[in-house]
């Protein structure tokens, strides 16, 4: 039975046999609790917020669920590394590379997540360092500039929150998997433009 075919009551009990086994089910823990999230279940399960609902149901606190929806949405959904590696990485390993992954391209991703898996931690946050030490505006932060400045002359826009309420007009009904498969498929495209500079 995959995820999406569980009940509420299965998801839950899901994620209480896996809270056990975090360093070897993180994967899948966070599945079921972004699953979860996504879904607003804390709301069908009576509770105010999705913090009280794992703190109260798990006895996790909200930030340590967070961390491991975060890893699941950023290393499986968005980069879609497979589980195996994910696993062999380690939960306190990926949530170290983690602010340096988030914001890389995909290729810089990948050479992050190889390094993870190869070096130790110690190595690890060497290079952690050093890369902070040269950080530099990337062709990421230099497209979003462009964009912003173009978006305000056109649209005549005010402020940050006015751009963000235009944007959510825009994709407001539309179908948000398939934007996100062309996103994906867009931003691999512009991130291979990028490394053959």
């Amino acid at each position: 039975m995959n995820n999406e075919q569980m009940t509420i009551e299965e998801k839950m009990m899901a994620v209480a046999n896996l809270k056990g086994k975090l360093e070897e089910e993180f994967v899948g823990l966070g599945q079921l609790l972004s699953e979860m999230k996504r879904a607003n279940t804390f709301k069908v399960k009576g509770f105010k917020s999705f913090k009280e609902f794992v703190e109260d149901s798990f006895g996790f606190s909200s930030s340590t669920a967070n961390k491991i929806i975060s890893n699941y949405e950023l290393y499986i959904e968005k980069l879609e590394v497979d589980e195996m590696t994910v696993l062999s990485i380690g939960i306190d390993t990926l949530n170290l590379i983690k602010p340096i992954v988030s914001k890389a391209s995909y290729q810089d991703s990948m050479h992050w997540i190889e390094k993870a898996r190869t070096m130790s931690k110690e190595e690890l946050r060497d290079e952690i360092k050093e890369q902070k030490e040269v950080k530099q505006m990337t062709s990421k932060e230099i497209l979003v500039e462009q964009f912003k400045e173009t978006f305000v002359a056109q649209l005549n826009i005010a402020n940050q929150k006015e751009m963000m309420f235009k944007i959510a007009l825009y994709f407001q009904g539309m179908e948000l998997d398939s934007v996100s498969l062309k996103i994906k498929k867009t931003l691999r495209e512009f991130e291979g433009k990028t490394d053959a500079m």
